[in-house]
This record gives structure tokens, C-alpha cells and sequence, in this order.
């Protein structure tokens, strides 16, 4: 029974890192350090810290998809456009982190808690 978990634990820094630059990647992509004041905070063991402005306003959340197809059985093309969502600042977060989660352990439905605080309390 012990090992049972080895997988996680093994891929678990690297899935910390990997969420670290998924997210800030697109968050500069959508300019949100400059929109809300979004910014990395630190990072110990699996729990990342970011500050940012309270806002309602959402921001874009493009979920993994599956590869686009290339015919159907009609022999029509069809395409698959990726959905955008919209989501506030934690939910993106998030979900930036389940996406990435998702790509190391695809066998297990990664989840995570996001809290939004005026400071950190652990």
C-alpha cells in the first residue's frame, strides 16, 4: 500500500513547477499583472501563493482539448475550436492547476482547493 502513492509523490514538484509557469504564462498573455495587480507570490510544497486586486471581472480559461479531427464518417472536415470560459482570478488558477495536474497522472481526476485570503494562513 505504500507505494500506491510513489506516483504523485514522484511527479509532484514538477507538476508545482509546471503550474507555476503555465500560469504565469498566460496570465501575461492576458496582461493580468497589469489588470489586477497579479503577481507570484511563493510557492511551499504543493501550495502556490498569488496576490491580486478583489475583482469581479473574468478572465479567459481555455480547458485542454482533444486533438482536433480530420474528417467524420460522412468525409465532411470538421474542426474542433477550442471553448473559451470565462472564470474569475481563482477559479483560474484553479483550474490552471487541475489542467496541468491532468497532464502527469491523466489516470487520476487531479482537483485542487483555492482560497482567497488578505493573507496566508497556514
Amino acid at each position: 500500500y505504500s507505494a500506491r502513492n510513489s506516483p504523485i509523490q514522484g511527479t509532484q514538484a514538477d507538476m508545482v513547477k509546471e503550474m507555476i509557469v503555465e500560469i504565469g504564462r498566460e496570465a501575461r498573455r492576458q496582461r493580468l499583472p497589469q489588470r489586477f495587480n497579479f503577481k507570484f507570490l511563493f510557492q511551499v510544497h504543493d501550495e502556490i501563493g498569488y496576490k491580486h486586486n478583489p475583482t469581479d471581472e473574468l478572465v479567459e480559461f481555455v480547458p485542454d482539448q482533444p486533438p482536433k479531427l480530420t474528417g467524420n464518417v460522412s468525409g465532411d472536415k470538421v474542426e474542433v475550436e477550442p471553448k473559451v470560459q470565462m472564470v474569475t482570478i481563482p477559479e483560474f488558477i484553479n483550474k490552471m492547476m487541475c489542467k496541468v495536474g491532468n497532464r502527469y497522472l491523466s489516470y487520476i481526476k487531479m482537483t485542487a482547493e483555492t482560497v482567497t485570503k488578505k493573507t496566508w494562513t497556514k
